[in-house]
């Protein structure tokens, strides 16, 4: 008679623990996937005094508004769908504000009374997070090929034209006074009769008389006497355009005339 011996063979421990809890990983790995349910909490509301006033996340705090609320939990700009389970009215409010206090949500007095009467002024709630202000569940939006735009010409500047240079318009000379001879004298202003024939040493009648003038006083500026008698000429006096400077009426007798008078300017 043979006799056979069984040796047992030792397995690591890790082995073995993963033996024994194989079963119940199974079964676990069968269940269906466990559906998130909303998170529950107590709700309350605020209003006066602080309407009007800025919110932690800079905006002003509307009462009225039923889509405001408080929360300690969320980022600003959560969109939290809140339900009365007491009655089933639900309200989709968006976290925009802090507060100093420890329970779930404190909604605006509009979002609560869309949920309850406010004379309670704190009921259970359960609230969850929604993708928008209609509670629908949060799909990403599948990649769209965008069309191309034709691209925007740039507009041109119109040509300036130059404007042509214009001849600038040429002065047209002024009229030169005629160069005085000799033998004559242009009378300038300031000057008098009796002043012009004592410069040139003649006489006052001889000067009235070459230059057939009665009246000493009868001079214009830019008149030509003639100093000298010249019997070709039957009048040497040329008196120029333009209204004479008088000052008095002729004297009877001009050589006796002892009284200077200047030509005006």
């Amino acid at each position: 008679m043979s006799i056979r011996l069984s040796r047992r063979v030792a397995l690591p421990v890790s082995l073995r623990v993963g033996i024994l809890f194989l079963p119940l990983l199974l079964t676990l790995l069968a269940l269906p996937p466990r559906l998130a349910t909303a998170d529950e909490g107590y709700a309350t509301w605020y209003g006066m005094p602080f309407h009007g006033r800025l919110m932690s996340n800079g905006q002003r705090f509307d009462m009225n508004d039923p889509t405001t609320t408080a929360s300690n939990q969320y980022p600003f700009g959560t969109w939290l769908r809140v339900t009365n389970p007491a009655n089933g009215k639900s309200v989709t409010v968006q976290v925009r504000d802090r507060g100093k206090f420890s329970h779930a949500l404190d909604l605006s007095y509009a979002a609560f009374a869309a949920l309850e009467d406010p004379k309670k002024m704190r009921i259970r709630v359960s609230y969850e997070v929604v993708s928008s202000p209609a509670g629908s569940a949060f799909t990403a939006p599948a990649p769209s090929l965008a069309p191309k735009t034709p691209p925007t010409p740039v507009p041109t500047a119109a040509p300036t034209r130059t404007p042509t240079p214009q001849p600038a318009p040429q002065a047209s000379p002024l009229p030169t006074a005629k160069p005085q001879s000799a033998g004559e004298h242009v009378v300038a202003a300031g000057e008098t009769l009796f002043g012009i024939a004592r410069r040139f040493g003649v006489a006052l009648a001889d000067l009235m008389h070459i230059n057939d003038i009665t009246d000493p006083d009868q001079l214009s500026i830019g008149q030509r006497l003639a100093l000298k008698e010249d019997p070709g000429a039957e009048r040497r006096s040329t008196p120029p355009e333009g209204p004479s400077t008088r000052s008095g009426a002729a004297p009877t007798d001009p050589a006796l005339q002892a009284t200077e008078h200047a030509v005006l300017e």
